[in-house]
């Protein structure tokens, strides 16, 4: 059998704690396999410990270009760096008929 289904538009963000290159990677396969990439990629380091930077919080998306992203100094706010994303809505493709 096969079934057919529509993509939505989605859009994911927050403190995935993604202290390796390796867990990072990880987060970004786990996301593409449902269509989503990440769109935070020029926020920078968004928590400092110990004298080390550490890009620990992400957006991802699905269904958007993007057009900016960042991070803001916000001390106080939490112990991370706020970060944005300003994107743009794009059409999705419907993907073709799964084999189960």
């Amino acid at each position: 059998a096969s079934t057919t289904g529509t993509r939505l538009p989605a859009i994911v963000g927050g403190d995935f704690n993604t202290a390796t290159r390796g867990s990072l990677s990880g987060l970004d396969d786990q996301m593409a396999a449902v269509g989503a990439v990440r769109v935070s990629t020029e926020s920078g380091p968004t928590l400092r410990r110990a004298g080390r930077d550490f890009t620990l919080d992400h957006v991802y998306a699905r269904g958007f270009e993007t057009i900016g992203s960042g991070s803001v100094d916000a001390r106080g706010a939490s112990d991370h760096r706020p970060i944005w994303v300003r994107l743009r809505a794009v059409p999705l493709t419907t993907p073709r008929s799964v084999p189960s």
